[in-house]
């Protein structure tokens, strides 16, 4: 029999380690009394359809049960659905949901606030972090403990666990690494399950990004700099992100010089078809994309396999000035966020916004929708229910439990602008040309600033006037 769950919506106090607040739970909350419309349209044309994220699977399972054709356009000016990674700011480019009946019970089941204009609605949450099989990762650490310390390492056992997982991909040979103080050996020879290892990352630059990106730079920006703003605190200012930001590149900097595409794979081929392949050790990102059979689909021995390990930033006690937060905890947790947000835009007609609602509508209020979010795609709805119908799903309800980091809360154009900020550090000047290995100090630089200012960073200079 299916067991649902409610999700916590937990304190920094559990998640981070530190002291003074408890958790809360919030309860399911019933699903609008208002029925689905029941003649669904025939076609909804999607923005982002060619993309692989869980926001995919969850329109392509609303079109398989309501035999709907999904279409995808290039632009957000002809399509009746628009997937983002963030909600859209009030700019009148996208239609106010609350202003529809039906709508408008949807946001609230949401928890959203309806007197404000909602200009999209959430998916779901999911955990985001570094995801490992855990059959490949027992074999290449010799041991079924080694994960718990994997995720409590230090930086510096992190960085030569990394360092040394790819020098044995070119040679293997038994290698010691310490992993939270304990002494593990890398296998002297390439067993079977271990056979097509050659990097530690799945590539994450632009090779793999774009509209068929994994993980890549068009996706996931918002949760990828959560640990930073987190440690920064609010208000935000430039003093206080500049550590923050420098420990997340040394990690970007981490993953890109031990990427499986830089051992010697296409560069085109997405990093998720990468780890489906066993090519590379770390996938990062939600664990909704990877439970998605859109794109390359992991096998269920596979999804059962998943694990996850906290995406480890080059973090110090200095560099954290927000005080309700403690370096353990944001060195050793994952990431809970909203995984992608449903927008209509302002120009769609009476036609194509009525396509658009039908989806919305379906996955909020139907058990089939509910049933496509929860038990298929393993996301948290935005009501706060799970499922613990599979091992993944099982393993996230039990991780939220015992603790995770907040997603950051961005808006559509701040997620917009750190990506192209972020595509900084793999372009050269011209955004066009690839960097050849990784990027200068300058790119650095420029990056730094383009994420200041994206984020609304507070200069000492401001705060003096």
């Amino acid at each position: 029999m299916k067991k649902r769950i409610s999700a916590l919506v937990l304190s920094s106090c559990l998640l981070a380690g530190c002291a003074g607040q408890g958790a809360a739970a919030t309860g399911e909350t019933a699903a609008p009394s208002q029925a689905v419309p029941t003649a669904a349209p025939q076609s909804l044309t999607v923005n982002g359809l060619l993309d692989t994220s869980a926001a995919v699977g969850a329109l392509e399972l609303y079109a398989q049960a309501q035999n709907v054709t999904l279409q995808n356009s290039f632009e957000t000016e002809t399509a009746d659905l628009v997937i983002l990674d963030a909600p859209p700011q009030d700019d009148g480019t996208w239609k106010n949901l609350a202003e529809d009946e039906l709508l408008a019970a949807a946001a609230q089941r949401a928890g959203l606030d309806t007197e404000s204009t909602v200009t999209a609605l959430p998916v779901g949450q999911s955990l985001y972090a570094y995801w490992a099989d855990n059959r490949v990762l027992t074999e290449l650490l010799q041991s079924d403990a080694a994960l718990d310390d994997l995720r409590a390492a230090t930086w510096e056992e992190w960085f030569d666990f990394v360092t040394a997982v790819t020098h044995w991909c070119a040679e293997p040979g038994a290698v010691q690494v310490t992993l939270n103080g304990n002494a593990y050996t890398l296998p002297a020879e390439r067993r079977e399950t271990l056979a097509n290892l050659n990097g530690v990352f799945a590539a994450q630059g632009p090779e793999v990004s774009g509209n068929s990106g994994d993980g890549g730079v068009a996706e996931n920006t918002p949760a990828l700099y959560t640990t930073a703003l987190l440690a920064a605190g609010e208000p935000l200012t430039e003093e206080n992100l500049t550590g923050p930001l420098n420990a997340l590149e040394q990690e970007l900097r981490l993953e890109d010089a031990n990427s499986a595409w830089q051992a010697g794979i296409a560069d085109l081929w997405t990093s998720k078809y990468l780890f489906q392949q066993g090519n590379a050790l770390f996938y990062r990102g939600y664990l909704a994309d990877l439970i998605s059979d859109s794109g390359a689909a992991l096998s269920s021995a596979q999804k059962d396999a998943l694990v996850w390990l906290p995406i480890k930033n080059n973090l110090t006690e200095a560099d954290i000035a927000n005080q309700r937060f403690n370096l353990a905890g944001l060195m050793n947790y994952p990431i809970l966020a909203n995984r992608a947000w449903l927008a209509i835009p302002a120009d769609a007609d009476e036609e194509s916004a009525r396509a658009a609602a039908a989806a919305i509508l379906w996955l909020y209020t139907s058990k089939a929708g509910e049933s496509a979010l929860i038990d298929t795609l393993d996301l948290i709805t935005p009501w706060g229910t799970g499922s613990n119908q599979n091992a993944a799903a099982a393993m996230q309800a039990a991780q939220v439990t015992a603790g995770i980091l907040p997603g950051a809360a961005l808006d559509q154009t701040q997620a917009a602008a750190l990506q192209q900020a972020q595509r900084g550090l793999y372009y050269e000047a011209d955004g066009i040309t690839l960097r050849d290995g990784l990027w200068d100090e300058d790119a650095a630089a420029a990056w730094r600033s383009a994420v200041m200012a994206a984020l609304g960073a507070e200069s000492a200079e401001a705060d003096d006037n």
